[in-house]
C-alpha cells in the first residue's frame, strides 16, 4: 500500500512538471514588444510602431523597429507577425507612446479597444504622449544610454517619484476617461539634443488633447491632486529688486513635503463654488538674496505663499478656460453636492468652467539651511 502511494504521488508530480514545460518557449524564439506607439503620418494615417530586443549572438542590432500603416492594433499585430521571425508577445509592454497629433484627433481612443479586451496585453503598460514624430523617440539608440524600453521606464518612473510628471497606467487612463469627474492627465515627454519629460498633457472628457502642462506646474497640480512624493519648486519672490546679476537674484528654491489640501464645496446662486485650501511645509534648498529669515519668517513665508497662490490660480484658470478637470474637483462634487451634479455630469466641464474656484495658500518654514 505505502509503495502504490509512492507510485502515485511520483506520476502525479511527474504530470505536474510536464504540463509546465509543455509550453516552454526559450527567449531567443521570441519577439517581446516592450515599446509600442501610435502617431499619424502627413496625411492623416495611423501609424503603429513596435520596439523590441533582440536576443540573438549573432544580431549586431540589439533592438528592431518596425512601423505599419494600419487603421487597427489588430491590423498592425498581424503586419508585425509577417515580419519577425519569433512569435511576437505583447503582455510585457512598458510604454506606449502616442503622439500629440494623434491625440487632437476625435475619438483616437477607439484604437485602444484590443489592449483591454484580449487579457493577453498588458494594461500595466504607461501612456506617454509625444511632442513631435513618435518615430524620432522610437528609432533613437543613444549610445551613452541603456535600452531605449528601459531608459524610457525608468525616466518616467524618476520623474513621476519627483512629481515631474505622471504615471498613468492603462488601466488607470480607463478609469479616468470612464468617470465623470475627473478627466485624464499623462506624462508628455519630446525630443531635443535628447529625450525629456517635459511635463504632463491634459485631456479633456473625450480624451483629446487640451493643454500642457511643464514640470514646474506639473508638480503644483500634483500637490492639489494630493499626489505624495518629493516636490521641489523655483519661485521669484516679488519683493526683492534687480540688478545686473547674471542670475536671477530673487530666486528662492525649496523643498516641500507632507502637503495638506483641503477642499471645500458649496453650491450657491446656480453655480459650483469650490476652496482648495493648502497648507505646505518648506525646506529652504537655495536663496540668492540677502534676507534675515530668523527674524522676518512670517514675511517670507507671506511671500511664497503669495507666490504659489498666484500659480495656482494660474492652473485653474488653465482648467476652466480648457473645460478640463484634471484635478478631481466632480468627485468632490458628486460626493458632497449629488443633486446638482447629477444635472451637469453630463457636462461637467462647462459647469466647472462657471464654477468659483480658489486656491489658498499658506506656508510654514521648517528648515532653512546650515549656513546662517
Amino acid at each position: 500500500m505505502i509503495r502504490l502511494t509512492v507510485l502515485c504521488t511520483m506520476l502525479v508530480s511527474f504530470a505536474l512538471l510536464a504540463s509546465g514545460c509543455g509550453d516552454r518557449r526559450n527567449l531567443e524564439d521570441l519577439t517581446i514588444s516592450l515599446i509600442l506607439g501610435l502617431d499619424l503620418d502627413d496625411r492623416n494615417n495611423m501609424i503603429i510602431y513596435e520596439s523590441s530586443p533582440v536576443f540573438d549572438k549573432m544580431a549586431k542590432d540589439k533592438e528592431e523597429e518596425f512601423g505599419f500603416r494600419s487603421t487597427t492594433f489588430r491590423e498592425a499585430q498581424a503586419k508585425f507577425d509577417s515580419t519577425v521571425t519569433a512569435l511576437t508577445v505583447y503582455g510585457k509592454t512598458e510604454i506606449i507612446l502616442v503622439g500629440k497629433k494623434l491625440l487632437e484627433h476625435k475619438e483616437w481612443s477607439k484604437v485602444l479597444d484590443h489592449f483591454y479586451r484580449d487579457s493577453k496585453m498588458s494594461v500595466t503598460a504607461v501612456v506617454v504622449a509625444v511632442d513631435g514624430p513618435v518615430s524620432e523617440i522610437i528609432q533613437m539608440h543613444p549610445a551613452d544610454k541603456p535600452r531605449l524600453p528601459l531608459f524610457l521606464s525608468k525616466l518616467i518612473d524618476t520623474a513621476s517619484r519627483r512629481n515631474l510628471t505622471v504615471k498613468t497606467t492603462m488601466q488607470e487612463l480607463r478609469r479616468q476617461m470612464s468617470d465623470r469627474g475627473i478627466t485624464a492627465t499623462i506624462s508628455e515627454i519630446r525630443k531635443r539634443d535628447n529625450i525629456e519629460v517635459y511635463g504632463a498633457a491634459l485631456l479633456d472628457g473625450q480624451g483629446n488633447y487640451a493643454a500642457g502642462l511643464d514640470f514646474e506646474d506639473t508638480s503644483l497640480l500634483n500637490i492639489l491632486r494630493k499626489e505624495k512624493g518629493d516636490i521641489s519648486l523655483n519661485i521669484k519672490v516679488p519683493a526683492v529688486e534687480k540688478n545686473n546679476a547674471i542670475f536671477n537674484p530673487n530666486q528662492l528654491t525649496m523643498a516641500i513635503y507632507d502637503p495638506n489640501v483641503k477642499v471645500k464645496t458649496d453650491y450657491i446662486d446656480g453655480r459650483f463654488r469650490f476652496v482648495l485650501d493648502v497648507r505646505l511645509t518648506v525646506r529652504l534648498l537655495e536663496r540668492l538674496f540677502p534676507y534675515d529669515v530668523r527674524k522676518e519668517t512670517e514675511k517670507l513665508e507671506r511671500l511664497i505663499g503669495e507666490e504659489l497662490q498666484s500659480r495656482f490660480q494660474g492652473i485653474i484658470e488653465t482648467i476652466q478656460k480648457q473645460r478640463i478637470d484634471p484635478v478631481g474637483l466632480g468627485i468632490y462634487a458628486r460626493a458632497f453636492r449629488y443633486k446638482e451634479w447629477k444635472q451637469v455630469q453630463e457636462r461637467w466641464g462647462e459647469a466647472l468652467a462657471a464654477a468659483d474656484v480658489n486656491v489658498t495658500v499658506k506656508t510654514k518654514i521648517k528648515y532653512m539651511g546650515a549656513v546662517k
